[in-house]
């Protein structure tokens, strides 16, 4: 099972200049709580939340791709699930998710959880296609 946290919680220990940008990009980009108004904006946002983090002097963030096969019990099963994949920002191990809720409507927001915490097929997915 996926270990979900709240992103304030993973990173109270860590990088508050991080914690500030996430609260800030929260504000301002909070209508992605909807499920609805979520649905098919990954491919946007994640870029929009790198640039942000740039700009807060945050190196290393990363766009990636999951195919949504290799996490069923995240985004769910579908009959296109083959076909369809889902974008975040990988930053240190840490992956930060605006849109997982037009998936699982209760999910934190944003959903963020560690590389690690993925089955092994999409750890090395992901790997693989790093730059």
């Amino acid at each position: 099972m996926l270990n979900i946290v709240l992103a304030k919680n993973l990173l109270e220990a860590n990088n508050k200049q991080l914690a500030a940008v996430i609260d800030q990009f929260a504000d301002e980009w909070a209508y992605l709580k909807d499920p609805i108004k979520a649905r098919f904006e990954c491919g946007y946002i994640a870029p929009v939340f790198n640039d942000a983090l740039r700009a807060a002097g945050i190196s290393g963030a990363m766009q990636i791709s999951i195919p949504a096969f290799m996490l069923p019990e995240l985004y769910g099963s579908r009959v296109n699930a083959t076909h369809y994949s889902h974008v975040a920002t990988l930053l240190n191990n840490t992956i930060y998710d605006w849109t997982a809720r037009q998936y699982s409507p209760q999910c934190p927001f944003p959903l963020v959880y560690k590389l690690r915490d993925l089955p092994k097929e999409a750890q090395r997915y992901i790997d693989d296609r790093r730059v």
